[in-house]
């Protein structure tokens, strides 16, 4: 940036020099004319005092000239290397100012997406593998419950079911049991009893 300042300073300060030398030279070729013109005529026509005295006073005015002149140039060449140099430097610090701003915009744009998109990416797994794990979870213990209540269930049953099946079993034998033996024991009496009638007859 600076090596561009200089280079078109330098370049600007060249231009400028060589411009001004072509303006002198016609400029000082047109004046030496006139002057030559008005110094024969002034030979001509006035005595040696006033041929000095309008040599001084040409000679104080193209001093003025010249001293304004170049006054001129280095005034306007400072003024425009001036100017240019502010232009530039305001111009530079001004798209620096927006690439910048322009750059941290977007950095901050995509950061902000990238962040947001990860943070609810994450936030939607967890949220997924949480809810999937409870599901899992619920359905796994109400099965086993399920299971459990079942299996209880036909237990209980197949097991007061054998115990019914056994406690009938061993009633009715007992049952059987105290039948026959009250029948076996009135038989066997009343075959004694008869017996015993007839013995005594």
């Amino acid at each position: 940036m600076i090596k561009d300042i200089i280079k078109d300073m330098i370049k600007d300060i060249i231009k400028d020099i060589i411009k001004d030398m072509i303006k002198d030279i016609i400029k000082d070729m047109i004046k030496d004319m006139i002057k030559d013109i008005i110094k024969d005529m002034i030979k001509d026509m006035i005595k040696d005092i006033i041929k000095d005295m309008i040599k001084d006073i040409i000679k104080d005015i193209i001093k003025d000239m010249i001293k304004d002149m170049i006054k001129d140039i280095i005034k306007d060449i400072i003024k425009d290397i001036i100017k240019d140099m502010i232009k530039d430097i305001i111009k530079d610090i001004i798209k620096d100012m927006i690439k910048d701003i322009i750059k941290d915009i977007i950095k901050d744009m995509i950061k902000d997406i990238i962040k947001d998109m990860i943070k609810d990416m994450i936030k939607d797994i967890i949220k997924d593998t949480i809810k999937g794990m409870i599901k899992d979870m619920i359905k796994d213990i109400i099965k086993d419950i399920i299971k459990d209540i079942i299996k209880d269930m036909i237990k209980d049953i197949i097991k007061d079911m054998i115990k019914d099946i056994i406690k009938d079993i061993i009633k009715d034998m007992i049952k059987d049991i105290i039948k026959d033996m009250i029948k076996d024991i009135i038989k066997d009496m009343i075959k004694d009893i008869i017996k015993d009638i007839i013995r005594h007859d």
